[in-house]
């Protein structure tokens, strides 16, 4: 007679014989549980005055409050506009009161053991700024290239302006649509005039706008050019009526013609795009080292 046996426990095992049933209860591997942790992520630097955003992840039993210290742990406040989701939150911290550097402590309301630690930089921002911004247009139909392993692109804001720039940001609108809200420019830099920066993180689209301002001032100006854009770029090019070779994707990819690289590279090519590698062979959409 077949029997069955059951591991119900650490050295502990129950027989059971066909026809009879028997319930077993007990700690099971579905009842496996982890520690829980919580992390959490700020801005590298803010300015006096910035009301500091909290971000982080959690992992085991989901906190429903957590807490937040700038003394050390000496005293704590709760973590305001508190947003939950699947393994992520967010939420506001303090206000930065005074340049140096912030250590900002998290802790699990409830859980008091469960805590994590981030720091920034708080700087005094100049309270000069500009008089008077101008913008330099981008390309009239450019679309500019959106950065690897990502959706978004990177967009150069050129600017004027007189007096002294205190904190520079970009918007980008598609008529009354705000695509991205006034942003700080990244790598700013500015002599006689003339200004550079950087906005980072434009989602893909065109009929774009850019508009650029001084955050201190309010001293802004809006472009004029509204038919540029970003995202993946596709080039269609028309070859001579004597080329040769041409390379094809699926020549590529299922390996059907071995010799298409080769034979495109010894073919006649006038055709090249630039990048920050340097100058490349375009073909038909794809790129290579020159």
């Amino acid at each position: 007679m077949a029997m069955a046996l059951l591991l119900i426990g650490p050295g502990k095992i129950m027989a059971v014989r066909p026809g009879v049933v028997a319930l077993a209860f007990g700690p099971g591997s579905g009842d496996v549980s982890f520690a829980p942790t919580v992390s959490v992520a700020v801005a590298a630097s803010a300015f006096v005055g910035d009301v500091i955003t909290l971000t982080g992840q959690w992992t085991g039993s989901s906190p429903s409050a957590l807490d937040y210290s700038i003394d050390g742990e000496a005293t704590w406040l709760p973590v305001t506009n508190y947003s939950l989701g699947d393994g992520t939150w967010s939420g506001i911290g303090p206000t930065a009161v005074a340049a140096g550097a912030i250590t900002i402590s998290v802790r699990d309301h409830n859980n008091q053991s469960i805590k994590a630690s981030a720091s920034l930089t708080v700087t005094v921002q100049s309270t000069a700024g500009a008089a008077s911004i101008g913008i330099v247009n981008l390309p009239d139909l450019g679309v500019f290239q959106r950065e690897p392993n990502g959706l978004n692109s990177n967009i150069p804001v050129r600017f004027t302006y007189s007096g002294t720039p205190a904190r520079m940001q970009a918007k980008v609108t598609k008529g009354t649509t705000t695509v991205v809200d006034w942003l700080d420019l990244s790598g700013v830099q500015t002599a006689s005039g003339s200004g550079f920066g950087v906005l980072v993180g434009v989602p893909p689209g065109d009929g774009y706008t850019l508009s650029v301002r001084d955050q201190v001032t309010g001293a802004s100006a809006i472009g004029s050019v509204n038919t540029w854009g970003a995202g993946g770029v596709r080039v269609l090019f028309a070859g001579a009526d004597n080329q040769q070779g041409v390379l094809t994707h699926s020549a590529i990819n299922s390996g059907s013609d071995p010799n298409a690289l080769s034979a495109y590279n010894a073919s006649a090519k006038t055709a090249r795009i630039y990048d920050k590698a340097g100058w490349h062979i375009l073909k038909n959409g794809l790129t290579y080292p020159s």
